[in-house]
């Protein structure tokens, strides 16, 4: 089970109060998505859900697992089941379109065969084929957003973080990948949470949404 739950979570950064006491539970296999000013908290929520921040007050749990409790990260980030698309994308320059992909399945020890068979899957179904072997900077803004998450889907994560996913991408193109984003939900159970400045994914994707101004949920 892939249920996020944080507790009377606070971030602080220097002087500043980025989240402040934020309780939110998202059931497993629900998609939320989390909507505010710039400013307002968004990403660093996600990141903490991730393991890459660590809150300096409050617990948070994936599934059963406390995984991190009052500034200790008690699961190690690679060992949460999380896959994150991060805004400015974090392609690899040096490595080609499928090495990005492949990346995160080495660490994880599939064999060649097996990361061969979920490459191929998700480069076809990402239209991404004809651009296995390219360099992300050679590729469009689009592309290279295609790129970041068929890179986060084929981990088959238990629970998938975006921030801003779709920020590059055109309204065809928009439509896709929410397709391919819920059919792969669908098939693999994760639970889905969306850092988004378009009220209008929370539509799409019939999602759950959240709000969040000044480091405290507000009604969405």
């Amino acid at each position: 089970m892939s249920r996020i739950c944080l507790e009377t979570v606070h971030y602080t950064h220097g002087t500043r109060d980025i989240l402040r006491g934020i309780s939110l539970e998202i059931p497993h296999a629900s998609r939320v998505t989390i909507v505010g000013p710039s400013g307002s908290g968004k990403t660093t929520l996600l990141r903490i859900i991730a393991g890459l921040e660590r809150p300096w007050h409050g617990r948070v749990f994936i599934g059963q697992r406390l995984v991190c409790a009052d500034g200790l990260n008690l699961v190690d980030p690679s060992r949460r089941g999380i896959a994150m698309v991060f805004q400015d994308l974090a392609l690899w320059p040096h490595f080609t379109v499928r090495e990005n992909i492949e990346f995160g399945l080495r660490r994880r020890g599939l064999t060649r065969l097996q990361r061969a068979v979920r490459i191929d899957d998700i480069l076809q179904r990402m239209q991404l084929e004809r651009y296995a072997s390219v360099f992300p900077t050679l590729l469009s803004g689009g592309e290279q957003q295609r790129v970041a998450i068929a890179r986060a889907l084929v981990l088959h994560p238990a629970v998938l973080l975006m921030d801003e996913p779709f920020s590059n991408v055109d309204k065809v193109l928009r439509e896709h990948l929410i397709r391919q984003i819920t059919e792969f939900q669908r098939e693999y159970d994760f639970t889905l949470a969306m850092v988004t400045h378009d009220d209008s994914d929370a539509v799409r994707f019939e999602a759950r949404v959240i709000g969040l101004a000044d480091g405290v949920m507000i009604p969405a």
